[in-house]
């Protein structure tokens, strides 16, 4: 089922690696958010397995 159209975004498709696939997954049920909040976010910001770890509860730091 197709997702209404957020004001000001336009839909694109993105083949992205598996790795990055999962945290996007993980971090939108974490969240709550849609996914492709996240990945807003996550192309916005950077960060998006530093935010994973951090949804994880895992230490960003040692988490490599």
């Amino acid at each position: 089922m197709a997702r209404e159209k957020k004001a000001d975004w336009e839909r694109v498709t993105m083949t992205v690696s598996s790795e990055v696939a999962r945290a996007l997954r993980l971090l939108s049920a974490a969240s709550g958010a849609d996914m492709g909040v996240e990945a807003d976010k996550a192309m916005r910001q950077g960060g998006l397995f530093e935010r994973l770890d951090y949804a994880l509860g895992k230490d960003p730091v040692t988490a490599k």
